[in-house]
């Protein structure tokens, strides 16, 4: 079946036909695509095609030759290219019991102009393995309502053991400006204010890479927050707010929130929406402990001293700052303290 058949009839009935795929499919897709991404990073061709079907296809726009060349997992010629890919897959459609369609975001790391924009997925099932069909990368403009990443080269002043506190004097709207009235910053404790702000996301001044994070968290009755890092590019309009694209520590209410009830990977301290932890937080209105690290490719999240989720990524972390989510719900943040693990 041609891949680029595959493709249309996929983004043009995936709202017919939508069907979400179970746990494990789900799981052995992101694994595929990680894998995939990771040979690509390291110019692995022989490793790249053991995660794609025979007629494997690429699409992408306005990449130069060498990115093009390297998403197609044709490796590198003749150096080492340093560029490297970072993708999360977001949404994943089942069409049919052995094909699917993911849409999620790509950043570029170690390249100049940087890319970032929207990457899809086509998934087939062979021989009960999900392989990649094909993989289309599309760029986006930095433009409203789609902005870069803001990276910083400050550093924030640290105590003997490298950490530091960030406080109201340490986080902006993400567009630079100053906090609005949706949150409230009391000494070192922030509060995301219950039924104002949904999309009023803020983050940190300064950008991070390989760090440590620790903060204390709570949450109101059904909210939904979330802290985020790993980040691939902003968004701004009246219609979904300011909000950041990127991997997300969920702070949620696992016994009031419609979508934690449902699925196990938008509970408390889940890497939102890809994979769920096993941790349980403290009942409602009581403080948790938060742990976030990020060292190269590896990714912990800790719930009150226990781990809860642990991953590989397809590629070292892209400097970033820190995003804090407002989601309309009433959520805070206090003790929160930054170690750079660089």
């Amino acid at each position: 079946m041609p891949t680029g058949w595959i493709i249309g009839v996929a983004l043009s009935t995936a709202l017919a036909f939508a069907a979400e795929p179970n746990l494990q499919d789900q799981t052995a897709m992101q694994a595929a695509l990680t894998r995939y991404f990771r040979a690509v990073n390291t110019c692995n061709p022989a490793a790249a095609r053991l995660e794609t079907i025979e007629g494997y296809w690429t699409q992408q726009q306005s990449l130069p030759p060498a990115l093009a060349t390297k998403l197609a997992g044709r490796g590198c010629g003749q150096s080492v290219n340093p560029v490297e890919f970072a993708v999360l897959a977001r949404t994943l459609t089942l069409l049919n019991p052995d094909t699917a369609i993911a849409d999620g975001f790509f950043r570029t790391a170690h390249f100049t102009p940087e890319r970032a924009g929207r990457v899809y997925i086509v998934f087939v099932r062979q021989n009960s393995v999900w392989k990649i069909a094909a993989v289309r990368i599309a760029p986006m403009a930095f433009e409203a309502p789609n902005y870069a990443v803001p990276v910083s080269s400050a550093r924030e002043e640290s105590d003997a053991e490298g950490w530091a506190t960030i406080d109201a004097s340490q986080v902006v709207d993400l567009g630079g400006n100053p906090v609005s009235s949706v949150w409230e910053m009391d000494g070192g404790t922030i509060h995301a204010l219950r039924g104002k702000g949904r999309g009023r996301d803020i983050r940190t001044k300064n950008s991070y890479r390989n760090f440590e994070l620790r903060f204390d968290w709570k949450v109101t009755p059904a909210a939904n927050a979330g802290v985020k890092y790993r980040l691939f590019y902003l968004f701004s309009d009246p219609e979904r707010g300011a909000s950041a694209t990127g991997y997300e520590y969920q702070i949620v209410d696992n016994d009031g929130d419609p979508g934690a009830k449902q699925h196990p990977a938008e509970r408390a301290a889940s890497l939102y929406n890809q994979l769920a932890s096993g941790v349980s937080p403290r009942p409602v209105g009581e403080w948790n402990q938060g742990v976030l690290i990020v060292k190269g490719s590896h990714v912990e999240h800790w719930l009150n001293g226990q781990k809860a989720v642990e991953l590989e990524c397809e590629s070292a972390a892209p400097d970033s700052p820190i995003v804090f989510q407002h989601h309309g719900g009433g959520a805070s943040l206090r003790n929160i303290r930054v170690r750079r693990l660089d």
